[in-house]
């Protein structure tokens, strides 16, 4: 990698870890990288009852400090302002991870103290920033502020065309993707052949993700006489929800909820299809995952997932059935009957689950690894 000039970089991000979804995992690992190639990192985030205000986490300061009480969401952004000031010698770049009322007062206490701000948007459709954002009575500020950023980050297609749509300059808009670590994601050099198909979900339990989509999908599975195994890893608001449809569609004996997993790199290992039935996504780090470990795929056509399982956009997913893509395949959002279509195929076709596979690893190595990202935020900041 070219030398660069060392930076401070401060991350602002609504949580961090212990937290660990999508962005905040690409938090950590970017904040790692950074810090391997010679820069200083520092993280704001959020304050969460039961952490510390103040820790360092490999190596990094992070300040949980952000606190609020949406008085007309005014004294949430004061707070932030004024926690970036005191703050101050402790960067002059930040990456401001997702549209939020955090990112009004960064924008305008870098564009007055010649800070350089970097603006990264985590997820598109319903539950996408634009549409979160609107939500808020100051919503209008928060995306005319964000406007004003030096360089705004898309991670997918459907977000740049989201932004282009919302009236942000196709001049500051760069292209920089999730990232995922080849060498800790890897595929089993010859794993032994399981007595039966396991089928993954990993991670948030809410209704973005369409783990009911799943469990219907694996009912009609058992009524075909389907022989598999099913685990649903990871934690969230419609956990009780769904282990009660679970129960209702008579599934909890193939159907196996592990809860929240800090390493989820084991149930990789041992997943012969891995499913994303979602409904809105960004560019979803747990498919990167997937497809680093050589993983047969199966996931909703929406945002950022096509452009991973149909590179170049060379097959359109069709208007009747689920479409085998280079990568995996793409079916649908809320349609469970395709979705058990898509994985009967794959289960009675274990050479194109295979090539699949083989396709996805190969695709990260060139385009998702994250050294080859973290060179495109060096490149950003030089």
């Amino acid at each position: 990698m070219e030398k660069t000039a060392p930076k401070k970089i401060l991350m602002l991000i609504g949580q961090f870890y212990p937290a660990i979804g999508g962005a905040e995992q690409e938090c950590q690992n970017l904040s790692r990288k950074f810090i391997a190639s010679g820069h200083t990192v520092s993280v704001l985030t959020e304050y969460r009852d039961g952490l510390p205000p103040f820790e360092s986490i490999d190596g990094i300061p992070v300040y949980r400090k952000i606190r609020g009480w949406h008085l007309f969401e005014v004294t949430y952004m004061l707070s932030v302002f004024l926690l970036l000031w005191k703050l101050r010698k402790e960067f002059n770049h930040i990456i401001c991870f997702g549209l939020y009322l955090y990112t009004a007062p960064a924008v305008l206490f870098a564009l007055c103290s010649d800070k350089k701000i970097l603006l990264r948007l985590e997820c598109s459709g319903a539950s996408g920033d634009f549409c979160r954002i609107a939500q808020l009575k100051l919503g209008r500020l928060v995306s005319r502020c964000a406007q004003w950023s030096h360089r705004i980050i898309a991670i997918s297609s459907e977000i740049e065309r989201e932004l282009l749509r919302g009236g942000f300059s196709q001049k500051k808009i760069i292209r920089i993707p999730n990232s995922v670590d080849t060498e800790r994601f890897t595929p089993i050099l010859n794993a032994a052949i399981p007595d039966v198909p396991c089928i993954s979900f990993i991670g948030r339990l809410d209704r973005q993700k369409g783990i009911d989509l799943m469990l219907r999908a694996l009912k009609k599975l058992v009524e075909h006489g389907v022989q598999f195994k099913a685990f649903i890893v990871g934690d969230g608001p419609i956990k009780q929800e769904l282990t009660e449809l679970a129960e209702q569609l008579l599934i909890s004996d193939v159907a196996i909820f592990t809860g929240p997993q800090h390493d989820t790199a084991p149930f990789y290992r041992q997943t012969t299809i891995l499913l994303l039935p979602s409904r809105d996504e960004g560019l979803p780090l747990v498919l990167l995952e997937g497809m680093a470990s050589g993983l047969a795929i199966i996931a909703s056509a929406v945002g950022g997932v096509p452009e991973l399982l149909n590179p170049g956009n060379s097959v359109q997913i069709r208007a009747d059935a689920h479409t085998v893509c280079p990568n995996g395949i793409l079916v649908h959002s809320e349609d469970s009957v395709e979705l058990a279509a898509a994985i009967k195929y794959l289960i009675e076709n274990n050479g194109v689950a295979n090539l699949c596979g083989v396709n996805a690893r190969k695709h990260i190595e060139e385009k998702y690894s994250i050294d080859i990202v973290i060179e495109k935020y060096l490149q950003l900041i030089r």
